[in-house]
Order: structure tokens, then sequence, then C-alpha cells
């Protein structure tokens, strides 16, 4: 049964009153949220947004977890790298899907890395290290299967580099078909992901109230393992003192 938020339920488990009692199968987080401009990946760069992202989005490739220096293949099956030619060839898990349903393709790990570069918010120096920017972006793939993808790039990097930048949250996958309904006026989709997620992460966005609260619950589709936690309510409370009372 698919799980619905009323207005009315909303304002009562926003309210503090309503962490007396934790909801079964949840989990409630009480932190600060006052410094998020936006959820959308592209554009995310304060240290909560930063925090909430990853749990929506995926990359290519991750940090381990126990061993950060390790690099991780999550939407990837394999991959390739050519140094001398600066590419990387990679190839997408046939199980990877969004939390909508749609399969994780070539062409949305195109469009993600097309919109955070042309988009140029304050994260995409980091991407622009591969030597990509509005002019070149274009240039810079070729898909060759259903399922592969050769990414290339400029700059005088090597392959464990170009690696190491697109593992990090900007280079988030987010689902293009179900953004392209939602451009207005050529922003890629950037008003709308400030408010919803669009990605293949463990968790879905329900709710967004900014300087309010964050409700996010576990996506079906994820193909890396089903999330432990059915649900995650992230609460703003910006005072110690609060929060202490909270527990």
């Amino acid at each position: 049964m698919k799980k619905t938020y009323p207005a009315a339920s909303l304002a009562l488990l926003f309210s503090v009153s309503a962490f007396a009692a934790t909801p079964p199968n949840t989990l409630i987080v009480v932190q600060s949220l006052d410094d998020i401009v936006s959820l959308d990946p592209a554009e995310s760069n304060e240290l909560s947004s930063i925090q909430t992202v990853p749990s929506l989005y995926q990359r290519l490739v991750q940090p381990n977890r126990d061993n950060p220096e390790q690099l991780d293949a999550i939407l990837l099956e394999d991959w390739q790298a050519d140094a001398a030619n600066k590419t990387l060839t990679v190839r997408i898990k046939e199980n990877a899907k969004f939390a909508s349903g749609n399969p994780v393709r070539p062409e949305d790990i195109i469009f993600s890395y097309q919109r955070a570069v042309v988009m140029n918010k304050s994260p995409a120096f980091i991407l622009n290290i591969l030597g990509w920017n509005k002019e070149n972006i274009a240039q810079q793939f070729e898909k060759t299967g259903d399922r592969t993808l050769k990414i290339k790039w400029s700059a005088d990097i090597s392959p464990d580099v170009a690696l190491n930048l697109l593992s990090t949250p900007i280079a988030s996958v987010v689902d293009e078909k179900l953004v392209t309904p939602n451009i207005k006026n050529n922003d890629f989709g950037n008003a709308w992901l400030k408010m919803h997620s669009a990605g293949s992460g463990a968790y879905s966005l329900k709710v967004y109230q900014p300087n309010q609260a964050i409700v996010m619950a576990a996506n079906p589709h994820v193909s890396t393992g089903e999330a432990k936690i059915p649900s995650i309510i992230i609460k703003n409370v910006p005072d110690p003192a609060s929060r202490r009372l909270l527990i």
C-alpha cells in the first residue's frame, strides 16, 4: 500500500510534540536544516544537503564506506579505462533502476552531467577539473550500446582521478524521463529538483518543507540492497538544547 502524507498529518508530524512517540519503522533525526539551498544534486553544496543527497541519488562509483580510498561500482557492472585517450567506457548494471521504476540508461548519465556543467551552480567546479565546460560538454559522451557509454575528458588527469571526480555528489545520476516534464524556462528541472527527487538511491523524497523537515521513504527499486529502515524523518531543530529535550 502506498503511504500518503495529508497536510493535517504532516502538520502533526512536523510539530515538536509529535516526537514524543516515534512512528514504527521510522528513524527520526533532529539537526539544523537552515543551510539547505536546494536538494538538486547539481546545486547542493551545503552540509545538510550534501548529507541528504547520497540517500536519494547514486553515482557510477562511490567511496567504500569502510575504506573511502576504495571506489565501489554502484550503478556500474564494470568499466574500462584508457589513459592514453582519456576515456572511460562504462557498462550500467542491468537491474539499475530509479525510484520511479525507470531503468538507468546512458542517456540519464549524459543528461545528468550536461545539466550540472551547463547550469554551472556552485559545485560545478568539480566537473570543470575534467576540462568540461558549457562549450564542450556535449562532445564528451558516446553511447556505444543500450547499457554502455564512453566518457571523455580533456584535462591532463588520470582515469583514477576522473573516477574520483565522478564519485562526488554533483555527479549523481538523475532520471531524465522524470525530470524532463518538469523543466521550466530551460532550467533543466532545477526549480522542481530543489523540492523533489529523481534518483536511484536507497530512499526517495516524499516531502521537503524548507526549514522544517525532510521525509524520505525507502526505494523499492534500489539495486544495491533494500534499505533497512522504511522511513526517515529529518526534523529541523537548530538549538542543541531543544535536541536534547526531544531525546
